[in-house]
């Protein structure tokens, strides 16, 4: 009776212990996890990928259903290589883990089917556009989905994507070459005249003013651009 009434405190003591200890290692995790988010956070942000991603597979070991981490790890394999099927299973746990918040993995969706399924790969942006996502990324988000747009003829809605674009960062030669070329798709000449010569204004040997200029045929007789063919 004397041995038992020692032993459950006893045990109740180990019992507490122990499990101090496991709780003081998932707040040491915790904390340990944080603080490597902020150092990847810091190397991402000056494009020192290669750096970044041992640090992202730590995290992953430390902290499995984490979106960010796929996300960003998704992000930083892309800035070195093609889409590949490493960065598409990261791609598609981020957003199956998180499909709220996992906008840079909608935009690397996006981009993975912007050649095969144009529909998907509107809805994709169109993700990254209604979340809060950086201005950048929400700026590129509006040219790809205009591109889509304007490749399945759907003109008015790819014009107001590269508005919202410009409305974002007025100084895009790429993206006043893109609208550009919509307008002249409607016939709206004068516009795309205007849209073109800033473009080239601001960046003349822009890759998407080259093209959207070779594209730009038949303009009217009337047209200034007639006379300024390379």
């Amino acid at each position: 009776m004397k041995f038992k009434s020692i032993a459950v405190p006893v045990l109740l003591i180990i019992t507490g212990l122990a499990f101090g200890t496991i709780c003081l290692r998932h707040i040491y995790i915790h904390y340990r996890w944080l603080h490597i988010k902020e150092h990847v956070a810091a190397l991402v942000e000056n494009k020192q990928y290669s750096q970044a991603l041992p640090l992202l597979d730590n995290m992953q070991k430390m902290r499995s259903s984490s979106y960010w981490v796929y996300e960003t790890r998704a992000w930083c394999l892309s800035r070195h290589s093609e889409i590949s099927p490493e960065i598409q299973r990261n791609v598609d746990m981020a957003i199956r883990l998180d499909p709220t918040n996992a906008t840079w993995a909608y935009y690397l969706r996006g981009k993975m089917l912007f050649d095969y399924d144009g529909e998907k790969a509107i809805a994709s942006f169109s993700k990254i556009i209604s979340a809060t996502a950086p201005a950048t990324i929400k700026c590129d988000a509006y040219f790809q989905r205009a591109t889509l747009y304007g490749r399945g003829s759907n003109y008015p809605a790819a014009i107001a994507d590269t508005t919202r674009a410009l409305e974002i960062n007025p100084q895009q030669a790429g993206t006043l070459a893109l609208r550009a070329y919509l307008y002249y798709c409607t016939s709206n000449y004068t516009a795309a005249e205007n849209d073109f010569q800033r473009a080239i204004d601001i960046e003349p040997t822009n890759p998407t003013a080259i093209i959207v200029r070779g594209m730009m045929t038949n303009l009217p007789p009337t047209s200034a651009m007639q006379f300024n063919k390379e």
